[in-house]
């Protein structure tokens, strides 16, 4: 869902120009008469005649093995790997709300899939004129609902379950996580939630987002990086904070203050706001792989989530994982660590 019809296009083939092809050891270029000097004409024209020569038989020699290779195997139709079918997207449970602005199709094998239903009350608490006025379309309540019904159910280890929401760019994403925001506090009267992003000018958007749901005025928006290390003295509100400053922290006497202990002890351990992962995919590495690291970032919303486990977790990103150990950090999806879970643990 969220990407637009792709268009045919020819494959890629390498194409080789002067800035990329290399002298061979053995041509002009390589053995000229300044190489070795003037005196040495006749031994240097016969060295790199003998250098000419065997590159024309290496070259021979490779170009039989490439055709003896193509013969050996069968000729893959270049159209086939990109004859990726998709299907027009609408709701299949949700009978409210206007249409998408524009054209949205999914995966012709993922619309084959039915979804849950969806109760009646689904889009309890959100204004009327968000649904009827279009401030949301049909395909974004749709996740705002679904949220709300995934936020009813527990793990095994007693963490409420979280939400993913994986649509393509430019579908709206952050105005669903607006929706969820809003259907949270008008209909729970939860007025504490975090919105996590990659850009502290991303905070702009979210404002945008929710004034444009009627939510202006009701809950501020607050850019952690603008508050000091002290106590956060608010009693409701969104704070806005990025991945680089939910890892940073001051050092003052022994004991360093981290900007994710100020947010923990502002939420409190009962905190059951919305904690919003925008642009998720920043935490994908939580475990090393080969040389690489455990990042900080991965450890951080680990731990973010573990210390809240009554908050309403939201993963989004159009890119979440190219591969299973990048849903490392996405423990609420409830995939793996319990009898009920799809996949089981290695």
């Amino acid at each position: 869902r969220g990407e637009t019809q792709p268009k045919r296009s020819e494959p890629r083939r390498r194409q080789l120009s002067s800035s990329t092809m290399k002298p061979y050891r053995g041509s002009s270029s390589w053995y000229g008469g300044g190489r070795y000097g003037g005196g040495h004409g006749g031994y240097a024209s016969t060295l790199q005649q003998q250098h000419v020569k065997r590159d024309v038989e290496r070259r021979e020699q490779r170009a039989a093995q490439a055709q003896a290779q193509a013969q050996a195997e069968p000729e893959e139709d270049e159209d086939a790997a990109d004859d990726v079918q998709f299907s027009d997207y609408a709701p299949a449970k949700l009978r409210v709300g206007k249409a998408h602005p524009d054209p949205v199709v999914e995966n012709a094998s993922l619309s084959a899939v039915a979804p849950p239903d969806l109760p009646a009350d689904c889009l309890r608490g959100l204004p009327e004129r968000v649904v009827e006025d279009g401030a949301l379309s049909a395909l974004q309540l749709e996740s705002v609902a679904y949220a709300n019904l995934r936020f009813q159910e527990t793990l095994d280890n007693g963490s409420r379950c979280g939400f993913f929401i994986g649509d393509g760019a430019g579908m709206g994403k952050g105005r669903q996580l607006a929706g969820i925001i809003s259907q949270t506090a008008l209909s729970d009267g939860i007025k504490k939630h975090i919105w996590v992003s990659v850009s502290n000018d991303l905070k702009f958007d979210a404002e945008r987002d929710l004034r444009d749901i009627g939510m202006d005025g009701l809950l501020q928006v607050h850019a952690l990086n603008k508050l000091d290390y002290k106590d956060i003295k608010l009693d409701q509100g969104i704070i806005f904070t990025t991945y680089a400053s939910l890892i940073s922290g001051k050092r003052t006497g022994r004991k360093p203050i981290r900007r994710l202990d100020q947010l923990l002890k502002w939420c409190g351990a009962d905190f059951e706001g919305c904690l919003l992962f925008d642009e998720s995919h920043k935490a994908k590495n939580l475990f090393a792989a080969g040389s690489m690291k455990p990042t900080k970032v991965g450890q951080a919303v680990t731990e973010l989530q573990q210390a809240l486990p009554k908050a309403r977790v939201v993963y989004c990103s159009a890119t979440g994982a190219s591969e299973p150990r990048h849903m490392a950090y996405m423990e609420r999806l409830g995939l793996w660590g319990s009898a009920r879970a799809p996949f089981k643990s290695v």
